[in-house]
């Protein structure tokens, strides 16, 4: 069995934050793959949806696509920014489907699963709501960095290897949103 070092993955290939940076070549190498990005994906993806059944499907179907991808891609950079890409667009898919169909979906206390806070679902959803209200003001792109940074708890650097956007360009979006978020609560706390 080979050992994976820190910084190294089974390919010997340099990572960056545990996640692999080229494209698995083998079963053993996927298999490593879907285990540093789960979680990460189905919190993205749950974050999304609102309903971790589907956030889970979401993922499992991402996965069997990459799986597919597999051959075609074998040894290419980038497969972390094409998995978050993936699972965004498979999101907004989902959601097109069910929107119609159905209301959101609650299963309390799914959401332990991801979060281990023991945390009921509700309450998490009541929160995301709230973020989600929080940042309607915002543009997207720094939205999304907000939301990644603080409810997904991601640091810059993986932000930045997920999106494949430069980790300067994170950062800056990240304080431009936050400067924009203090300015609209100070207006919010003049009127009061």
């Amino acid at each position: 069995m080979t050992q994976i070092q820190p910084g190294i993955d089974t390919a010997g290939q340099a990572q960056s934050f545990g996640w692999p940076e080229y494209w698995p070549e083998s079963a053993g190498e996927f298999e490593y793959l879907v285990d540093c990005l789960m979680t990460p994906l189905v919190r993205f993806a749950f974050r999304r949806l609102q309903s971790l059944p589907d956030a889970e499907d979401v993922v499992q179907d991402v996965f069997a696509r990459a799986f597919d991808l597999r051959g075609k891609q074998r040894g290419k950079k980038g497969v972390v920014p094409y998995l978050f890409k993936m699972t965004a667009n498979a999101c907004t898919d989902c959601h097109r489907r069910t929107r119609m169909i159905r209301g959101k979906h609650s299963q309390a206390g799914a959401f332990q699963i991801i979060e281990g806070t023991g945390r009921h679902e509700q309450e998490v959803l009541a929160e995301l709501e709230r973020i989600d209200r929080i940042l309607a003001g915002l543009p997207r792109h720094q939205a999304e960095i907000i939301r990644m940074r603080v409810v997904d708890e991601l640091s810059f650097a993986q932000i930045s290897h997920a999106l494949n956007v430069k980790l300067p360009t994170v950062k800056s979006r990240f304080l431009y949103g936050i400067g924009k978020l203090r300015k609209k609560i100070s207006a919010l706390e003049g009127v009061e």
